[in-house]
């Protein structure tokens, strides 16, 4: 039989009360008590029953991480400071995988909030759907609603807390380098047409050249997928 609370509080001779407080860690116990509740646990092989927690205190410990790609390198490496600071609070990291479709983004949203994750945070340039954009505003007030909270790395559609990189900027940089060594004819691989990350940093491209009075020739912009493979059979 699995142990709970009880026994644990049982073989430690204290209080349930004093058992939560222990593991929760959001009340001072001497330390005596402490070591006598943990090695209960130990002994007794009890884990605590993270969706009861989750009614009682409406926090899970718990983070939805929603990734377009988790085998892409870039998103492997936010993945790693997520998880990095996560562990140093005691929270568990979930990783949905979307691959850049919109239903399955709302879906996972839907999916995390039933869990009463303490957030979410989604990677990657948004859709550029109204449908879509839609149900994401909702969602976010439907999270908001519950104590939960939006994070956005890289997007920046609806009203959340969000880490966006300067997509427009950096590209029109990046063309304005070359431009500024005499090259003329710049080629400019894109992302997919419906995200936008792509259509912020073309619009970077497309300034820089217009500020060179440069006519940007359309034979030089090739699409790609955001994949290694992508990126080399364009070049």
């Amino acid at each position: 039989m699995t142990a709970n609370i009880t026994d644990v509080a049982r073989r430690a001779g204290v209080s349930t009360a004093t058992v939560s407080r222990v593991l929760n860690r959001n009340y001072p116990v001497s330390d005596g008590v402490r070591k006598r509740v943990l090695e209960a646990v130990r002994d007794l092989g009890y884990v605590a029953n993270a969706h009861a927690r989750a009614l009682l205190t409406s926090t899970s410990g718990t983070v939805g991480v929603i990734l377009h790609d988790v085998s892409d390198p870039y998103f492997a490496e936010i993945v790693r400071g997520i998880q990095e600071v996560a562990a140093r609070e005691d929270r568990l990291v979930v990783i949905c995988n979307s691959l850049r479709e919109p239903t399955r983004e709302i879906t996972y949203i839907e999916m995390l909030r039933a869990h009463r994750v303490d957030a979410i945070i989604m990677a990657g340039g948004h859709i550029l759907d109204d449908d879509y954009l839609m149900a994401l505003r909702e969602q976010a007030l439907q999270l908001r609603a519950q104590g939960s909270r939006l994070v956005l790395c890289g997007r920046h559609p609806v009203r959340a807390d969000a880490v966006v990189p300067h997509n427009t900027a950096g590209a029109a940089r990046l063309a304005r380098h070359l431009l500024e060594l005499g090259h003329r004819r710049i080629a400019h691989v894109t992302g997919p047409a419906n995200l936008s990350t792509t259509q912020d940093r073309l619009d970077g491209y497309l300034g820089a050249l217009a500020s060179y009075t440069v006519v940007p020739d359309s034979r030089l912009l090739v699409a790609g997928d955001f994949t290694r493979e992508g990126g080399y059979e364009a070049t």
